[in-house]
């Protein structure tokens, strides 16, 4: 039990924190202002780690839970990166 609220609350943060990371950077290339993508992408993180908390505890093992939270982590981590270089390079 220890280790799903684990993966919960320390996976589901990083999972949502990339997410937010993502949704932010997504939004401030359209024609809004920089705080309204803040704010969209941190409403964005809040949806994400309601559904990494209920995913953690909906698996059938916590490895599973870790492993898959871990692994959406890195895929939203590395898009976000990719976007922030794509959109330096095109200004």
């Amino acid at each position: 039990m220890l280790a799903r609220t684990l993966a919960a609350l320390l996976g589901g943060y990083l999972f949502a924190s990339a997410g937010a990371v993502l949704a932010s950077v997504m939004f401030v290339d359209r024609d809004g202002l920089p705080s309204d993508a803040l704010l969209g992408g941190a409403l964005w993180g809040l949806v994400l780690y309601a559904l990494a908390i209920i995913w953690a505890f909906g698996v059938r093992s916590p490895a599973k839970a870790w492993g898959s939270l871990l692994g959406a982590t890195a895929v939203l981590g590395a898009s976000a990166a990719l976007l922030v270089l794509a959109q330096r390079g095109a200004a």
